[in-house]
């Protein structure tokens, strides 16, 4: 049976994936204490120190052999009567932890391998999280930090130069100034995007927090990149010309992507002219993987930007890791950049300002009451200049804090002032949908994206009318697929096209399944042997499962 220990957040333990309840706060701080010493021997009176920090009450030794034989009946149930114990094991003058599985040891074997998204998806918040205090434990916790920081600056700086790498890489360099490596990725990944004089601005910036706070002059590799870039120096790579394109457009021209959603975007501009008569406004956009949010979305927002609004995004990743309020964060430094909120009220948007802010004295509803409204007050101050827009992209990976923000927003903001989202049909965790509910209490519009129809294919591909009707019966209009499909069919022709899975899109495609729960994929596993043919009754009786979840499963 294996003994698993998650600390990459809030601490856990599980045998063979069940969790276990291993009591109260003392027997979970004596685990952390032996996973630290990773095998070697802890004696009871450094237990004891621990424990107590530093004054062990006179019956302690006592209550750790009790703590000590409870956790061995939890960790090894089946292990006999008087034999020794394989986890929790006694070594004179203490105790050590046997083998195990740590999620922290298994960070630092992918991040080794170079596997950083995978690593990184084993983070769930800050090391140790309920210990985060204990004195102890600090140079762990900084260590893990350290190294998720590390790896977090790997990922970034050999990933191509975007939009939101830069966005990544600003917050990592605001939170940690001294780090001059991340301030370096930022300037490569600035210069690369085509932005010359913001990439020196960054590398100045580093400079004046090496000054200002340690009295120092920049390392070597600052002052030579400053140089390169100076000089355009060959080495630093090609100029990225424009942002690289989202994968949910199709690779047809600007002007014809209106083709099918000149519907939404009346109604979504129905809902502008009601913002800027001084009503809040809310959007959500829903919808399959591909089938076009993000792209309604940016288009809403150009039409705005020409109107002379505010506009101002937050993407949330589906990548564990980034900060609680990440989207919010974006949105707020974005605005405060244009438009610097008033210094008698900035304090209070706090971690959304600055990561290195903290709320002290305070209890967390409470500082957390303090930031939400904050931020409605300073958009309601920012929309009595202009109409404002914010977008929130993929509500689906907001994390628990993002939407919590979102919710209040929802309820309390006032004046000209409108919130689009967008979000994936049956994706995301209740949290989100309760957020959704709230969104919804405000008289929300609800634009749900269904696939384009056949006239709206042939008008969108060029193809007549017998051939778009069967790419989009092939594609069910879903403007992702339509664009794969038609990539695959300049290269090998329309028919092999019409009859393969475009690579890219397979890949979508199967990310999409493995997200099922696992009767849903048996179900779809056998409608595909089936294929077109399939019948829900049939299905059901050929696999022992009821018509409901079969039903549930075709339409997933």
């Amino acid at each position: 049976m294996a003994v698993m220990f998650r600390v990459l957040g809030p601490f856990s333990a599980s045998l063979d994936d069940l969790p276990i309840d291993v009591g109260g706060p003392r027997p979970r701080l004596l685990l952390a204490r032996l996973i630290v010493a990773r095998g070697a021997t802890v004696s009871v009176d450094a237990l004891l120190e621990s424990l107590y920090d530093g004054d062990p009450p006179p019956r302690a030794t006592g209550t750790l052999h009790s703590y000590i034989s409870t956790l061995r009946r939890l960790l090894e149930p089946g292990r006999a009567p008087r034999s020794p114990s394989a986890v929790l094991i006694n070594r004179p003058p203490g105790y050590a932890l046997g083998a195990h599985w740590l999620d922290a040891a298994e960070f630092t074997r992918l991040a080794g391998e170079g596997a950083h998204d995978e690593a990184l998806r084993l983070w769930q918040g800050t090391p140790y999280e309920e210990f985060a205090d204990v004195p102890w434990l600090r140079p762990e916790i900084e260590r893990l930090e350290q190294a998720c920081l590390g790896v977090r600056e790997q990922r970034l700086a050999a990933a191509e130069p975007a939009p939101h790498v830069v966005a990544e890489l600003e917050s990592l360099a605001r939170a940690h100034p001294l780090r001059e490596s991340l301030w370096e990725a930022l300037a490569r990944a600035l210069y690369r995007l085509g932005r010359q004089a913001d990439a020196l601005d960054a590398l100045r910036a580093a400079r004046r927090h090496l000054a200002e706070e340690l009295g120092l002059d920049p390392g070597h590799g600052i002052q030579r990149l400053e140089s390169m870039i100076l000089t355009q120096d060959a080495a630093l790579g090609e100029m990225v010309s424009r942002p690289v394109v989202e994968l949910t457009r199709p690779p047809v021209k600007q002007e014809r992507l209106v083709v099918g959603r000149s519907g939404q975007l009346e109604r979504l501009a129905e809902l502008a002219a009601r913002v800027e008569g001084g009503r809040t406004g809310l959007a959500v956009v829903s919808g399959e993987p591909g089938i076009g949010k993000t792209w309604l979305a940016e288009e809403f927002a150009r039409g705005r930007e020409a109107d002379g609004w505010l506009v101002a995004w937050g993407h949330c990743h589906e990548m564990s890791g980034a900060p609680p309020l990440w989207p919010w964060q974006q949105i707020v430094r974005d605005l405060a950049g244009r438009v610097p909120p008033d210094p008698a009220g900035s304090g209070a948007l706090g971690l959304l300002l600055d990561d290195r802010a903290r709320e002290e004295h305070a209890e967390a509803g409470e500082a957390r009451f303090r930031l939400h409204r904050a931020v409605v007050g300073y958009f309601a101050a920012l929309a009595a200049d202009r109409p404002l827009l914010v977008v929130l992209d993929d509500l689906q990976w907001a994390d628990a804090a993002s939407l919590g923000l979102l919710a209040d927003l929802a309820r309390l903001q006032r004046g000209r002032v409108a919130v689009l989202i967008t979000v994936r049909s049956g994706e995301g965790t209740g949290a989100m949908y309760d957020a959704l509910a709230m969104v919804a209490r405000g008289d929300a519009l609800r634009l749900p994206l269904a696939g384009l129809d056949p006239g709206a294919v042939a008008e969108l591909s060029g193809l007549d009318e017998a051939h778009a009707g069967a790419l989009a019966e092939r594609t069910k209009g879903n403007p992702l697929f339509i664009r794969e499909t038609l990539r695959l069919a300049a290269d090998e022709g329309l028919s092999r096209a019409l009859s393969t899975v475009p690579e890219g899109l397979a890949d979508v495609l199967r990310q999409r399944l493995f997200r099922l729960p696992e009767p849903y994929r048996a179900v779809l596993e056998a409608a595909a042997v089936a294929g077109d043919a399939a019948d829900a009754l049939l299905l059901a009786e050929a696999l022992g499962e009821g018509t409901r979840l079969v039903e549930e499963a075709l339409t997933a």
